[in-house]
């Protein structure tokens, strides 16, 4: 459990201040985080607005080292958290309650970059990273669909007792009784 609570830690103090250190940069930049599609984690597979944002920040940034050294760290960050959740050191389960969705919204702002430095059929930098973000990207949206079928159904009872408390009227014609 304490190593659960020093990787959530390490997101709070150490990568969630470089992820804002380098969205100021991006934003007072006029450039901003990757909002696209996730797909696979491959080079070979990236869809086009990945690869024109990849196309876009090294000509933003191609002769800016301090905020390609940031970059690198944070994807080099993101790898050492999920690194002691996929080899079982620390208790994902218990973590992902609290760092769970922001870790897999850093996780897709920096995807192409994550993506652009992995191969099919190599070895590839980030392999604990896509797992972790494959088992928590999973639970997120299931708790958000959840979420969305809860406050449905609430809806559907509440639409269901309207219903039940209209009384049908009717008039009856002249003559029958």
């Amino acid at each position: 459990m304490l190593q659960s609570v020093t990787q959530a830690d390490k997101f709070f103090n150490d990568i969630i201040p470089l992820e804002s250190k380098i969205t100021k940069r991006m934003y007072g930049d006029s450039f901003n985080l990757y909002k696209g599609p996730v797909g696979a984690f491959y080079c070979e597979e990236l869809k086009s607005e990945a690869k024109d944002y990849i196309s876009a920040f090294t000509k933003k940034y191609i002769n800016d080292i301090e905020m390609i050294e940031d970059v690198l760290n944070m994807q080099n960050s993101l790898e050492n958290l999920a690194l002691c959740f996929i080899k079982g050191v620390a208790n994902e389960s218990l973590a992902f309650s609290s760092i769970g969705k922001a870790y897999c919204n850093s996780v897709k702002y920096f995807y192409p970059f994550i993506a652009f430095a992995r191969n099919k059929g190599e070895h590839n930098y980030f392999d604990n990273l896509c797992q972790l973000y494959a088992i928590w990207s999973d639970r997120v949206n299931k708790i958000n669909l959840k979420c969305k079928v809860d406050l449905q159904q609430k809806d559907l009872e509440d639409m269901l007792d309207q219903l039940h408390g209209i009384k049908d009227k009717a008039i009856k014609p002249l003559g029958a009784e």
